[in-house]
């Protein structure tokens, strides 16, 4: 498999800022979120987000296993790596993230392509990494990414992955032919290797 993470020098991830100082309050409102698309049109075919090439350029299996409803979809990658993808509707995640800022031992804001987000931990995070994106108002994409390497920079990664599924969002919102790929122009939908479940199975995180 063709496994392109990218290490650092020291042990995991973006740890510069991420310890951010916990005795200054952290905001609890989420900033506005412009609409990049309808995260709607993934709810039930959240593994098509990720094209099986791009899920292998991450240690992922080409093709992840699809969970939820209409409100809540994920879709699960797992190989040399471990990605989990949500794709909600309602309850956003951003605005959850920000109204329990100051319980988490991560919290730190940024942006993918223009769209709010941030990545969030209830500890210290060693071999992975958690990001939560707006997509538009009340929608938003919840990403965890990990692996067994303490010396890969798992947020360096995760946001690469994010920037790729807002572009085919946003892209998909702007497409007039919603079964053709509006990144790769492929045609027909890509299916995932197992139908669609209600609930995600309980799995060993890194």
């Amino acid at each position: 498999m063709n496994h392109r993470t990218t290490k650092s020098a020291g042990p995991v991830i973006c740890v510069l800022s991420l310890l951010t100082n916990q005795s200054t309050p952290r905001p609890t409102s989420a900033p506005p979120i412009p609409k990049a698309g309808d995260a709607a049109s993934y709810t039930l075919r959240v593994c098509e987000i990720l094209t099986p090439d791009e899920a292998s350029r991450f240690g992922l299996t080409p093709q992840g296993e699809q969970w939820g409803d209409k409100i809540r979809g994920l879709c699960i990658w797992e190989g040399d790596t471990r990605l989990g993808l949500g794709v909600l509707t309602e309850n956003d995640p951003l605005a959850w993230a920000y109204r329990n800022s100051n319980m988490m031992k991560v919290f730190e804001p940024t942006t993918v392509e223009g769209q709010p987000a941030v990545y969030t931990a209830a500890h210290l995070p060693r071999t992975g990494c958690d990001l939560k994106v707006g997509i538009a108002p009340n929608q938003g994409l919840d990403l965890s990414y990990s692996g067994k390497d303490s010396t890969v920079d798992w947020c360096g990664q995760v946001i690469e992955i994010a920037k790729i599924m807002v572009r085919r969002i946003r892209a998909r919102a702007a497409h007039s032919q919603p079964d053709t790929d509006p990144v790769t122009g492929a045609t027909g939908r890509r299916r995932s290797s197992a139908g669609v479940r209600r609930g995600p199975r309980r799995g060993r995180r890194g």
